[in-house]
């Protein structure tokens, strides 16, 4: 159902920028992560993404993934998770060390103007086991990670 949507919606490849980092927890609070936010950008394909998802949830009468707001917007890469809610000095040791590090509040790669980003070329759905591949802007829907075999389908074929 997702891999159709996606295909029928044609959500093209995009660029993600990341703008900082925050504590988040989940919601029933058992587990606090630290997260690098992701900016939503011109082309609004994360928004596009989460509603696919969040629609074939609700057919199957399941809460959504994430619903936007709480300074994140949805949209977030975890980088560490922790049992219990951070400190403050947690916190700040975790900020002075990202500021010694040169990050300071805007996350960057050494040597490369501007903000860090990464380009979204593909989305895995993991249902049960299985993990299906979707390559974005190609239509291509269907391909599988079954244990350690790895197929796509699209403009390319490759194995793990």
């Amino acid at each position: 159902m997702v891999m159709e949507r996606v295909g029928r919606v044609k959500v093209k490849p995009f660029p993600v920028t990341f703008n900082g980092t925050m504590w988040v927890s989940n919601w029933d609070k058992t587990r606090w992560f630290l997260v690098l936010k992701a900016a939503i950008g011109e082309g609004k394909e994360l928004p596009k993404l989460l509603d696919l998802m969040n629609r074939a949830f609700s057919v199957f009468k399941q809460p959504p993934l994430v619903t936007p707001g709480g300074g994140l917007d949805g949209f977030h890469v975890s980088l560490a998770w922790s049992l219990t809610k951070p400190s403050s000095e947690t916190k700040r040791a975790i900020e002075e060390a990202l500021e010694k590090a040169g990050y300071g509040t805007e996350i960057k790669v050494k040597d490369q103007q501007g903000p860090l980003k990464m380009e979204v070329k593909e989305i895995k759905v993991k249902i049960g086991n299985v993990v299906h591949i979707i390559e974005l802007g190609t239509g291509g829907t269907g391909a599988e990670i079954n244990g350690a075999a790895e197929s796509r389908v699209g403009k390319r074929k490759a194995s793990i």
